[in-house]
């Protein structure tokens, strides 16, 4: 078999795993924000908790990072094996069209739920927002927006694989970036490298703090310098990574190094995160955020070669109960939101211990979305829809579903 077959059809569960811990972690993220100190979220529990805040930090310097390098890694076996036509047709459907079908339905809910929750705070619904009706700029994606920039990073790397066609017939362009990347990777340098042009967005953009690391485009139609900048790298890093998976066992030796790295990164990025004074609009970026515009992005690139190493050492074999949550885990972090808060305007007046009521959300929350998973999507058209693999009852010798390319 050649190395070109071997990479459109290779089995790669480590990293599906890893795409599944991304977005699993954001659904446990997400059931954090009621118990913050701060009022940045709808619903507010009377018993808060800044552990939890501060566990949320540590998780959104990496989280999505990890997840847009898993994309890229497994859209460019999709193109590898499907082509371009086949690429487009498989992302729009699986991307493109869960975001039309399924952001009026959520947005409803998220509506639904916040005036919920002011009723049960205030006993009066909450005045509509001040800048009127939707438009381009102030469109809440609301969590559906990492399948907006998806479609924004798919549709430039096409672009870019249709140009290196025309002006790099031979490939040498393409030979030279997987030569720089091989030889980054086994220096251990590619950290410092891939960090490099998130950290000069991040100093040159005055109004950056390290309490909230790259902007998550959640609101409006045109993602952020940062968000493209962030993301781009990271789901180029994945793309070029494919077309050498041999280098997975580098991150695979080296994974207590990187992870022992991103810790002390992070701890870095804590406190200056607590310790950062607000921007000051038109004047020069201190030395400080200096400091933290380059500790940031190394922690992000640490964290994530670090994760992928470990998923690569513990998680390289198929296990059932892996696999499992590795296909449910796109249904249930589309329908998360609504169902994350509804169970936080539950329990957000109890009188009882913060770090009980998360459990309870936690716990409670992913029953209730396993559950519609197994009901309504794992054996029905649902699942043929999102993930390309309907189980239920199959011929005998059927060929197994494939690997979903990327959510």
């Amino acid at each position: 078999m050649s190395d070109t077959t071997d990479r459109a059809t290779q089995r790669f569960h480590a990293l599906d795993a890893v795409r599944a811990f991304a977005l699993l972690l954001g659904i446990a993220a997400h059931e954090t924000m009621s118990f913050f100190p701060i009022p940045i979220w709808p619903v507010r529990d009377v018993n808060p908790a800044t552990p939890l805040m501060t566990a949320f930090m540590i998780q959104h310097i990496f989280r999505m990072s990890l997840f847009f390098a898993i994309a890229g890694f497994f859209a460019h076996m999709l193109l590898h094996k499907r082509g371009v036509r086949g690429f487009a047709k498989d992302r729009l459907k699986r991307i493109a069209l869960p975001l039309v079908v399924f952001w009026p339905l959520l947005f409803a809910a998220f509506i639904a739920v916040v005036v919920w929750a002011a009723l049960r705070t205030t006993g009066q619904v909450p005045p509509p927002p001040e800048n009127g009706g939707l438009s381009w700029s102030t469109m809440p994606l609301l969590h559906t927006w990492f399948l907006y920039m998806l479609l924004w990073l798919y549709a430039g790397a096409l672009v870019l694989f249709g140009l290196s066609r025309v002006i790099d017939r031979n490939g040498s362009i393409v030979r030279a970036l997987d030569g720089g990347l091989r030889v980054l990777a086994r220096a251990h340098l590619l950290p410092i490298v891939l960090a490099a042009p998130l950290a000069a967005t991040f100093y040159f953009q005055a109004s950056w703090l390290p309490f909230g690391g790259i902007r998550t485009p959640d609101v409006g139609l045109l993602p952020s310098l940062q968000a493209f900048v962030g993301f781009g790298t990271a789901f180029g890093f994945g793309w070029l990574l494919h077309r050498q998976p041999d280098l997975l066992a580098l991150w695979r030796g080296w994974w207590p190094i990187y992870l022992v790295a991103a810790v002390g990164l992070t701890y870095a990025v804590l406190r200056v995160s607590w310790d950062a004074p607000p921007p000051v609009p038109g004047a020069a970026p201190p030395q400080a955020d200096l400091v933290a515009a380059a500790v940031y992005p190394l922690a992000i690139w640490t964290w994530t070669l670090g994760l992928i190493g470990l998923a690569m050492r513990v998680l390289e074999g198929e296990s059932k109960v892996v696999r499992y949550f590795a296909d449910s885990s796109y249904w249930l972090y589309i329908i998360h939101l609504p169902i994350v808060m509804a169970g936080q305007v539950i329990v957000a007046q109890w009188q009882l211990n913060a770090y009980v009521k998360f459990a309870l959300i936690l716990v409670g929350s992913t029953a209730l979305m396993l559950v519609t998973y197994q009901l309504i999507v794992r054996n029905t058209p649902i699942g043929g829809w999102l993930s390309g693999r309907r189980y239920g009852r199959r011929r005998k010798g059927a060929m197994a579903a494939e690997p979903v390319a990327a959510e």
